[in-house]
C-alpha cells in the first residue's frame, strides 16, 4: 500500500513538472504571450546629433560634415507618449521612431531628466493606448524578467530573472539608483526598451552602459515607478523635474550620532529641523526623527533621499516610514509646489523670481535674482552651460535683483551677440560668456 502511495505521488509530481516545462518551452507559453502583448508598442529610436568641428578643419575641407546617429529603443505608453533613456536623446537636434513594420514617425521631446536617465517623447498626432505599466515596488527576486527592444527596426527579446533590487552604479558623472538587476542580456540597442514581467506589464526601462562595476551577463533597468514619477513631473511642470517644498532639513546618520542618540538603527537620514507650517510639520514629522522610507523607496543615505525627494510632486500624498524612540511610525507627507507659473523668456529660459524656499531647497546663498526653471531645447541658450537650479544675479554689467530687472535686460539682448551671465549653482558662483544663436 505504501509503495502505491509513493508511486502515485511520484507520478503526480512528474506530470506537474512536465506541465510546467511545456508551459515554459511551448509556443503558447506565458513568456510568448507577454512578448506579444508589449512588442507592438516597442520602437526603434534614432536621434541625430550635430558634429562640432574645429573651425580650421571647416576652412580647408570641401565636405559638409555628416550628423551622427544614435540608436536605441523606446516603449509607447497611453496618449502617444514614449518612454526612453535620456542619454539616447541628449544633445539631439532631431528624434524619430521606427516601428517593427519600418514605419517612421516624427516626435518631439516633451522633457528629459538627467539624474534618472529618463526622457519622455510625444509622437505627433498620435494618441490612444500603449503598453500596460506595472508596479516595480512589488517585484520579487527570482521572478521572470523579459527585456524587449527594437535596436534596428526589428524586435529583440532576451529572458532572465530578477536577480537584485535597489542597485546603485556610477557611470561617468551619472549615478543610477534603485536599479533592477537581471541576468537577461541588455545590449546597447535595447537600451530604452521595456523590461516586462510574465504578464507583459512594463516593470522597468532597460539601460545599457559600460562600467567597470558591471560584470558580464548582468543587465539593469530603471524601475517603472521612478519612470512614472518622472513622467508626471514632466507633463505637469513644463517638461522639467524640480524638487517640491517639504520644509525640513536633514543629515546622514553616523555611528557616533546613533550612539549619542541611542538609536539602534545604522542606516537612514536624521531630521535636523522642521520648518513651521511646512508640509513636514503638517505630516507630523519631528526633529530627531529617523527617515527610513518614502514613496515606497528605502532611504539609507542622504543621496537616496535627494534622489527620490526631487521626484515627488507638489500636491500628491506619499507614505513615509520613520523611526522615533526606536519605534517604527508610518505617516503621510504632502509636499507643496516650489514653482508656480514661471516666466518664459525670449532667450529660451523659463525663470522664476527668487524666494527663501527656492534658496533653501537648492542650497543657494543669494536671495536676489531669478531662478532658472528650464533651458528650452529649441532656444538660443540650449547647450550653453546654464541649467535648472541656477540663480542668475547679473547679465553683463547689469545686476538682476528680481524678475523685473531680468525682463528689462532681456529686451536688450539680440541674436548673434555675446552675453555674459553671472550665476550661482549649489552655493558656488560662476561666470559664463556665450553666443546667442
Amino acid at each position: 500500500m505504501n509503495v502505491l502511495r509513493v508511486l502515485s505521488v511520484f507520478i503526480l509530481l512528474s506530470s506537474s513538472a512536465l506541465a510546467t516545462d511545456e508551459a515554459i518551452y511551448s509556443k503558447d507559453s506565458p513568456i510568448v504571450h507577454a512578448v506579444e502583448r508589449v512588442s507592438p508598442y516597442v520602437f526603434n529610436i534614432v536621434s541625430t546629433r550635430p558634429i562640432k568641428l574645429n573651425p580650421w578643419y571647416q576652412l580647408f575641407t570641401p565636405f559638409e560634415p555628416q550628423p551622427r546617429h544614435r540608436l536605441g529603443s523606446g516603449v509607447m505608453i497611453a496618449g502617444g507618449y514614449v518612454l526612453t533613456n535620456q542619454h539616447l536623446i541628449q544633445d539631439a537636434v532631431g528624434v524619430k521612431l521606427v516601428s517593427a513594420e519600418s514605419k517612421e514617425m516624427k516626435c518631439e521631446v516633451v522633457g528629459e531628466d538627467y539624474p534618472t536617465d529618463i526622457a519622455l517623447l510625444k509622437v505627433k498626432g498620435k494618441g490612444g493606448g500603449g503598453a500596460v505599466l506595472g508596479d516595480s515596488n512589488e517585484l520579487k527576486l527570482g521572478e521572470w524578467a523579459i527585456a524587449v527592444g527594437n535596436p534596428f527596426g526589428t524586435p529583440s527579446v532576451t529572458l532572465g530573472v530578477i536577480s537584485a533590487l535597489h542597485r546603485s552604479i556610477r557611470v561617468g558623472e551619472r549615478i543610477y539608483r534603485h536599479l533592477i538587476q537581471t541576468d537577461a542580456a541588455i545590449n546597447p540597442g535595447n537600451s530604452g526598451g521595456p523590461l516586462v514581467d510574465i504578464n507583459g506589464m512594463v516593470v522597468g526601462i532597460n539601460v545599457a552602459f559600460l562600467s567597470s562595476e558591471v560584470g558580464q551577463g548582468v543587465g539593469f533597468a530603471i524601475p517603472i515607478d521612478i519612470a512614472k514619477m518622472v513622467t508626471e513631473k514632466l507633463l505637469t511642470e513644463g517638461g522639467v523635474v524640480i524638487k517640491p517644498w517639504m520644509g525640513m532639513e536633514y543629515q546622514e546618520l553616523t555611528s557616533d550620532i546613533a550612539r549619542h542618540l541611542r538609536i539602534s538603527e545604522t542606516q537612514g537620514v536624521l531630521i535636523s529641523n522642521v520648518e513651521d507650517k511646512s508640509p513636514a510639520q503638517k505630516a507630523g514629522i519631528k526633529r530627531m526623527d529617523l527617515l527610513k522610507g518614502i514613496a515606497g523607496f528605502p532611504i539609507k543615505t542622504l543621496d537616496d533621499l535627494r534622489y527620490i525627494s526631487r521626484l515627488l510632486k507638489g500636491g500628491n500624498e506619499y507614505p513615509i516610514t520613520l523611526i522615533r524612540d526606536n519605534r517604527e511610525i508610518k505617516l503621510t507627507l504632502k509636499p507643496e509646489p516650489l514653482i508656480s507659473k514661471p516666466y518664459t523668456s525670449s532667450i529660451g529660459l523659463k525663470v522664476h523670481e527668487m524666494n527663501e524656499r527656492i534658496a533653501k531647497t537648492f542650497g543657494l546663498k543669494g536671495r536676489d535674482g531669478v531662478f532658472v526653471c528650464k533651458v528650452e531645447r529649441s532656444g538660443p541658450l540650449w547647450g550653453s552651460g546654464l541649467q535648472t537650479g541656477d540663480r542668475i544675479y547679473a547679465i553683463g554689467r547689469y545686476k538682476i535683483r528680481d524678475l523685473k530687472d531680468f525682463k528689462k535686460v532681456e529686451g536688450m539682448i539680440s541674436k548673434g551677440s555675446r552675453v555674459t551671465f553671472l550665476f550661482e549653482r549649489e552655493g558656488v558662483s560662476y561666470r559664463l560668456t556665450t553666443l546667442i544663436r
